[in-house]
């Protein structure tokens, strides 16, 4: 299955009400899901993920908002980003300024995961005036525990790519469940089957070279 049909497939499931549609900007073109009416809200995902995470409260968090969650550079069913050389925080930035654009959001509630929380506090320190309301989610591994012996492995020197792209070129759903528990949620058990299929086939697009 491919990440496209993945992803409406958990639309369908989590979602119905949800649309898919291309969000373009100066350096390529990615995808946001939408939902609801309302007050903006704008959900940025963490590092190694996608839009798609958010699916599972996408329909309640709608009732009340005008959703967005959008694919970074790179990530989910976005353009490829080859993002070697750039200074990330300011790229970052730059990208959820576009975005905003692109999605008429003058003024935005924004919702950042993790990794997708430093990105987005980035953006509100270049642009304070468009950013009412900042919620940070989820922590990066090692930030107060030891970091999860599968990303102590990715981040070996020398090796830890080879390791990374080993890996990821053979995704299934319950190894990417048990990399989850070890990493992501206390109970994996629990993650939905068209969930982790979304993730493995956005490893699988990601290894190819089509994002």
């Amino acid at each position: 299955m491919d990440l496209e049909s993945a992803t409406a497939r958990l639309v369908a499931h989590y979602a119905p009400q949800a649309q898919i549609r291309p969000l373009s900007w100066s350096r390529g073109e990615t995808r946001v899901i939408e939902a609801g009416t309302g007050e903006p809200l704008l959900l940025i995902h963490g590092g190694l993920g996608d839009a798609f995470a958010w699916l599972p409260i996408v329909d309640q968090l709608s009732l009340r908002h005008a959703v967005f969650a959008v694919d970074l550079p790179g990530h989910g069913l976005s353009d490829p980003f080859d993002f070697r050389g750039a200074d990330l925080l300011h790229l970052m930035a730059d990208f959820l300024q576009e975005a905003a654009r692109g999605l008429d959001l003058d003024r935005v509630d924004i919702v950042g995961s993790s990794l997708g929380g430093l990105f987005s506090a980035a953006y509100a320190l270049h642009h304070p005036k468009r950013v009412s309301r900042l919620i940070l989610v989820g922590m990066p591994g090692g930030y107060k525990h030891g970091v999860p012996l599968p990303l102590r492995v990715l981040g070996l020197p020398l090796v830890g790519q080879s390791i990374g792209r080993m890996v990821m070129s053979k995704p299934s759903r319950e190894g990417n469940r048990k990399f989850w528990g070890q990493v992501l949620v206390t109970h994996p058990e629990e993650v939905h089957d068209a969930v982790l299929d979304a993730d493995v086939a956005s490893q699988i697009r990601v290894t190819s070279g089509a994002s």
